[in-house]
Order: C-alpha cells, then structure tokens, then sequence
C-alpha cells in the first residue's frame, strides 16, 4: 500500500505544471569595442549546462533557462576575444511558487530551470571579460519604473529605458549627455516577435517626454 502511494505521488510530482512559465527565453547579444563602439556580425558561441547556442551580433537568440551560469565567446577578425559570463537569478515567481505550491512546484522550477532568468541583454566588450548579471539588471530595472511616474509627468529619463520595458512604437526621451545641446535621445521601442529592433537617434528637445 505504501508502494502504492509512493508511486502516485511521484506521477502526481511529474504531471505538475510550472507556474513560473516558459523554459525558453530571449537574449540580445551585441558586441562593442573597448572604445564603446559598435562592433557589428561578432560570431558569439553561448554555453550552459542546459546547451550551446550560436548567434550573429547584434541579434536575439532563445536560450533555456538555468539556475546555472552561462559562458560566451565573441570572435571577429581583427578584434580580441570578447568573454562574459552571465549570472542566472531566481526571479519573483519561484518564491511565490513555493508559497502557493507548498515547495513541490519550486523544486520543479529549479530542476527544469524555468524558476530563473539570466539577464535579457548581453552587451559583450571585445577584449575584456566581465560579468553580467541579472540582479544588476532587475534594480536598473526598478530605477527606470521609478522614474517612469516623472517622465509621465514631463521629467526626462537619465538613462535608456530597460529591455522590454517599452511597447512596440512607444517612443521615450531620454537626457543623459550624450547628444548635443538643446537635443535628447528618442528611444522608440521594437519588437522581438516581429524582428524590429528599438531604434535610439538624437532629436531636438521636445516639449513631453513620452508619447
């Protein structure tokens, strides 16, 4: 009868659904050089314990989530290696899957990797190797949520809004510097399913900082 019991409930442990989502996950790589230009068809090779994947920068490539780290190369010719290693997170709906699954759908989650996220954006520098981490990006993250209630009210972002952060077409002002006087940064928003990347040009400053 025991046997029984313990059977069904390990079938009743593997039909369980996860309730943080999806396995997959998207990843913008894009390279530059020490000098903080763009180096562009950088051959990237991604790596976890999960997979290898292959990408072309600046592209997105759909990875599988881990609670490991991953490893990525970037060669072109004419410039140095370029190496990062990212930094997986467990992100809100683990926890939230062990207070309303008891622990059981967590440990699914950490098994299948769904419970966790690596950063949504690998800016690899040629030449150097770093760290990119995802608890680096949810506090940007945070920052920007912040300050979207005063660009609401007409107030200039300080930095570029975070990926994914920006609807398709919605357009954002953002004042950190780095376009001459009297103009902002427009930062328009694209879209991952349609293959459009968000677009950033320096534009006159304009009377709201969000449409």
């Amino acid at each position: 009868m025991r046997q029984a019991v313990a059977v069904a409930f390990a079938l009743s442990l593997s039909g369980c659904a996860s309730i943080t989502g999806s396995e997959l996950q998207s990843l913008l790589v894009s390279t530059k050089g020490k000098n903080g230009e763009s180096v562009e068809k950088a051959e990237c090779a991604l790596q976890s314990p999960k997979g290898a994947w292959r990408v072309t920068t600046p592209s997105s490539v759909m990875i599988v989530r881990s609670a490991d780290d991953m490893q990525v190369e970037c060669k072109k010719d004419g410039h140095p290696a370029g190496l990062a290693k990212l930094i997986s997170r467990a992100h809100g709906g683990m926890y939230g899957n062990i207070i309303f699954g008891g622990g059981i759908g967590a440990l699914i989650d950490h098994n299948k990797g769904t419970g966790y996220e690596y950063p949504n954006v690998a800016a690899i520098t040629m030449g150097e190797s770093i760290l990119i981490d995802r608890r680096d990006e949810v506090e940007r993250e945070r920052t920007y949520r912040a300050s979207s209630g005063s660009q609401a009210s007409g107030e200039f972002l300080n930095q570029d809004p975070p990926k994914g952060s920006l609807q398709y077409g919605q357009i954002a002002y953002v004042d950190d510097g780095s376009c001459p006087a009297g103009e902002v940064k427009e930062v328009t928003g694209g879209s991952d399913r349609k293959s459009v990347p968000r677009t950033v040009r320096c534009v006159k400053r304009p009377d709201r900082a969000i449409k």
